[in-house]
This record gives structure tokens, sequence and C-alpha cells, in this order.
């Protein structure tokens, strides 16, 4: 890795990795019919990535997307509802806040992470969450969740723009299989404009100051497991 990760100076964005995105059961799968089985099994490596860089002492912030009826910007109701969730009958069909939809999927934060809402697809739409970043004194900021092409994407690139060092986990940002070239897509983009996009075993290796060829060693045997 290029980039230099302290635990005290990086936090682990987790984006919207929420039951009506990730559930079978969710909206987005029920309604749209949108598949989420690579957006499950990416959770159970997230699960194991989070328990390790929690117990490494970095922040970790969730992000839960919220839309309404009457709080949602009518740019993003308008933009949805003519473009990707035009098929749905009636908006919001997901993710309302108190809705079982609207909670963390499988992954329970801890004491000391944060949860913050959101309602446009980058992060930093919430000001809290800058807020909760520099009260930190957070230099980096590892991106994972969903879905790669949007929320993953604009978080990553205006974390950048706000002066964050920005590392993407390859494998613990996913979207719907029909959309794994344009996830592939998208990480050529991050890596050549905004992030240094590279496996969770870098992460975790460089996190507990392994010297780059032992990371090295520790990524090619993840691959032949």
């Amino acid at each position: 890795m290029n980039t230099k990760l302290q635990p005290n100076e990086t936090a682990v964005i987790v984006l919207d990795m929420q039951n009506d995105f990730c559930d079978s059961e969710g909206a987005f799968k029920q309604v749209l019919g949108r598949d989420p089985s690579a957006i499950q099994e990416m959770a159970e490596r997230l699960e194991a990535f989070l328990n390790e860089v929690r117990e490494q002492g970095c922040k970790i912030i969730f992000s839960q997307m919220m839309n309404d009826a009457e709080e949602s910007p009518d740019n993003l109701r308008e933009r949805l509802t003519a473009g990707v969730e035009s098929d749905a009958s009636e908006w919001p069909f997901g993710l309302k806040k108190g809705s079982w939809g609207y909670e963390l999927y499988k992954l329970k934060p801890e004491k000391g992470d944060e949860v913050l809402e959101k309602k446009y697809f980058d992060f930093f739409s919430n000001p809290e969450l800058k807020k909760h970043l520099e009260k930190s004194e957070i230099k980096n900021l590892v991106i994972s969740g969903v879905y790669a092409e949007m929320c993953v994407l604009s978080t990553a690139s205006r974390g950048f723009t706000e002066g964050y060092r920005i590392v993407v986990s390859k494998d613990l940002i996913a979207t719907t299989p029909d959309k794994e070239k344009l996830k592939e897509l998208v990480q050529e983009l991050m890596a050549g404009y905004c992030a240094e996009v590279v496996e969770s075993k870098e992460i975790t290796a460089e996190l507990r100051g392994e010297t780059k060829e032992e990371v090295d060693r520790e990524v090619r045997a993840s691959k032949l497991r």
C-alpha cells in the first residue's frame, strides 16, 4: 500500500448496509428485483473486518440512507423516480425511517461506533460526518458498503475533495450482479483519481504495521485459500 494508515487517524466508513438493500426480503429485491446475493457474501467479510479494525482502534461510522415523501430532497426524489427506481409503483417504497428495511443488516454497531443518517448518496451531505471526523482528528478514510457505483463512488470522491486520504476495499464494496462490470469501472476510476483501491487484507496488515513484504505474503496467501 502507498497510503500509510495509523489506527488513531483512520475511520472506516460503512455505507448503507441496510435490510432494504441487503436482505432477500428487502424492498430493493422485492420491488425492483435486485439480487442482493453478492452484498450478502460481502457482509460476512465486512463483519470480520470491522471486528479486527475496531480492536486496533479505528473509528467506525455507519450510514443509513433515509427516503421520505416529505423529508427527502425534491431533486433526489425526481431523479430516482424518473431513473433507476422508475419501476416502483410508489415512492418511497423502502428505507423509511423506523422501518425494518431502514435498520442495519446483520452488522451491530458497538460502543464507540457512530451511526448517522443521510438523504443523498454522498455521506458528506450530512455535515455531522465532517464534525465527527474533525473531532477525532481523522486523516484517512477506508470506504466500504453499497452500492459501489453510486454511494461508494460519491462518498470517496467527496472525501478526497474534503482533504482526506481515501482507501477503498475492493472486497468490501458491492453491488448487484448485473452491475458488476460497472463496479469494476468505478474501481478503476477511483484508483485513477481519488482513492487507493486494495484488498481488505492489505488494509488490516498496514494497520498492524507490517512491512510491505509481510503484507504481500499475506495477500498472496489469502488468494490461494
